[in-house]
């Protein structure tokens, strides 16, 4: 199948949505399918990637692309506002392609949304609309009316991230978040949450913090860490590689997601196929894998946050059970599966006898 991504942004810029079609667009080439990623996120050049670097002409050279690759599906890839991910389906209408939309964020209630609803209306109707989560999918719905919106989840290895080590208590609790320092991911309330957590169990208590990334907010991450509350407990080590948060993750015992705007998680979901329990906003796409209780804990505020994390830095047999009940193997969101719900509903939008081809070509190649 010769599948086209269209995302306004990628890598080498860091993100969820970034580092997911990379990965996507990698596991579809090696299960044998033809895949070619566009987008507007300059970079280096790499096989496989086609930067769009003509704002004014990106829509003419959309149509292009999938004209020269002769493509079966175009992927686009959207945030709330995605110009380049909403004119890839266009061009695959103009030439008769089927298209999917996956949101990879939360659209928002009331007057925002249907503002921004608005704009939806740039997307053909013929579009397959799905999004990342069960979450994100039902907020989505109502924007769409008469439409049916479908869940297209990101993926991990859970292999790859599996604990390597028992269970042993460490001198202090560690606790863990991943994510870029931009305001909708939070990380100036997750430090305020912390020195709440702090202010209420003492200096006495032993207790460690890291946030791992970087982003605009970067500075303003780091001056609030350096404050007597924060500092010589919290550390941000800027950004890490995979094999190095998998390193990191090793050593914790709880990771943190404070986004309200969690769409899905994917860092969250590397942490708990890691084994940790996850503690993070109710309403949110980390309800796809956790379980309030069992191997984390879904709050609805930051004072329910700090909550929580008191309990368990002050009750080490509390946070000892979660971390085992984490321990338990995340179902559903390993690639394999993953792969297999993208090719299933690729191949419902194609005609029946493309279809057919398709997934006869597919299966020779694997």
């Amino acid at each position: 199948m010769r599948i086209l991504h269209v995302s306004d942004v990628y890598l080498p810029r860091l993100g969820g949505m970034e580092l997911h079609v990379s990965d996507l667009a990698r596991r579809q080439a090696l299960a044998g399918e033809d895949v070619t990623v566009a987008t507007a996120t300059a970079g280096p050049t790499e096989e496989g990637v086609v930067r769009l670097d003509r704002p004014g002409r990106r829509q003419a050279d959309l149509e292009r692309l999938v004209a020269r690759l002769d493509v079966d599906v175009v992927h686009a890839h959207s945030s709330l506002v995605s110009p380049l991910a909403w004119a890839g389906t266009r061009a695959a209408a103009a030439a008769g392609v089927p298209a999917v939309v996956t949101l990879h964020s939360l659209w928002p209630q009331g007057a925002p949304g249907r503002a921004l609803g608005a704009l939806l209306r740039d997307v053909p109707e013929g579009t397959a609309w799905t999004a990342v989560s069960t979450v994100a999918a039902r907020v989505l719905a109502p924007a769409l009316p008469g439409r049916t919106v479908g869940v297209l989840p990101n993926a991990v290895d859970p292999a790859a991230w599996a604990p390597r080590t028992p269970l042993t208590p460490g001198p202090a609790p560690v606790l863990v978040s991943v994510m870029r320092f931009a305001p909708r991911k939070r990380p100036l309330a997750l430090l305020r949450v912390l020195e709440e957590v702090r202010r209420r169990v003492g200096e006495e208590l032993p207790l460690r913090a890291l946030l791992v990334g970087e982003g605009p907010l970067d500075a303003a991450v780091r001056r609030r860490i350096a404050r007597p509350a924060l500092s010589g407990w919290v550390t941000a080590t800027g950004r890490l590689d995979r094999p190095e948060i998998q390193r990191l993750l090793e050593r914790a015992d709880l990771y943190l997601a404070p986004s309200r705007q969690e769409s899905f998680g994917i860092a969250a979901l590397e942490a708990r196929c890691a084994g940790l329990p996850v503690v993070g906003m109710a309403g949110t796409g980390l309800a796809d894998f956790v379980t309030d209780g069992v191997d984390g804990h879904l709050v609805g505020s930051d004072e329910e946050l700090a909550d929580r994390l008191v309990d368990l830095v002050r009750e080490p047999g509390a946070l000892e059970a979660l971390r085992r009940t984490a321990r338990r193997p995340v179902e559903g969101l390993d690639w394999a599966t993953v792969l297999d719900r993208h090719r299933a509903l690729y191949g419902s939008l194609l005609p029946a006898g493309a279809a057919a081809a398709v997934s006869t070509g597919a299966a020779a190649r694997r």
